[in-house]
């Protein structure tokens, strides 16, 4: 009896065992996945001789208070305008979401939706059996949210779901054909389709349009300023015909 009295003090003094915190990807994991690291870039061809490039800013705590973002621009680089931009927070561990886009070829018709308060889930990441991070097959990503404009004036409301469909899907990249993950992206039902390869970035995209976009040279940095591919973005090589 001594005993058992002794050891329901020691609980009461000890209270209830915590259970250990779940294990995720940390935020340089994700950023590697997606090559959302700065001075990373792609070189893309689409309708059969335009060029595009997407290109990964320095981390920026300036332009949204409170916060710290990645911006990639897609920049036409034949067909003129400027680049419609994705402002995204990938330092909070294990999420990627969108907090600003801006588009629009020209000044006439740029237009900018701010998410700060409820932004979009581009992404949702999980260890695998290795401890590496990864995008689980079926997955979905779905936010409801009501943008602000500019000056801060209320836009419609947006539907926006991200739906990982496969992670075998061959695509084509600089170095050859590697496996990518492929992403369904619909915006208020607007389908575009993304292929992912892990470590590399986009290698192939269809936007909202329809027009497709296959990438043709690239340069990827990890969380570490490690890069590979072309020598700088500036000197990425044209596209083949």
């Amino acid at each position: 009896m001594r005993t058992l009295g002794f050891l329901a003090l020691l609980s009461v003094a000890c209270g209830p065992r915590e259970m250990p915190p779940d294990e995720v990807p940390t935020k340089e994991q994700v950023r590697d996945y997606y090559a959302l690291n700065a001075n990373s870039c792609w070189l893309y061809r689409f309708n059969d001789n335009l060029r595009l490039s997407i290109t990964v800013s320095e981390p920026n705590d300036r332009v949204i208070s409170g916060k710290t973002v990645y911006i990639m621009k897609f920049n036409r680089l034949t067909g003129g305008g400027l680049p419609d931009e994705w402002y995204l927070d990938a330092e909070t561990a294990p999420e990627i979401r969108l907090l600003r886009h801006v588009a629009g070829a020209s000044e006439a018709t740029r237009t900018t939706s701010r998410y700060e308060m409820t932004g979009p889930l581009f992404a949702e990441m999980e260890l695998d059996a290795m401890k590496q991070a990864t995008l689980m097959v079926g997955a979905r990503f779905e936010t409801e949210t009501m943008p602000l404009d500019r000056y801060g004036n209320a836009l419609p409301l947006e539907q926006h779901r991200w739906t990982v469909q496969s992670n075998t899907e061959m695509v084509t990249t600089p170095t050859g054909m590697q496996a990518a993950v492929t992403l369904d992206y619909r915006k208020n039902s607007t389908p575009s389709t993304w292929w992912l390869v892990p470590g590399f970035g986009f290698a192939k995209y269809v936007d909202f349009g329809g027009t497709t976009y296959q990438v043709c040279d690239a340069r990827v940095c990890d969380s570490t300023g490690a890069c590979t591919g072309a020598s700088d973005c500036q000197s990425m090589m044209d596209c083949p015909n």
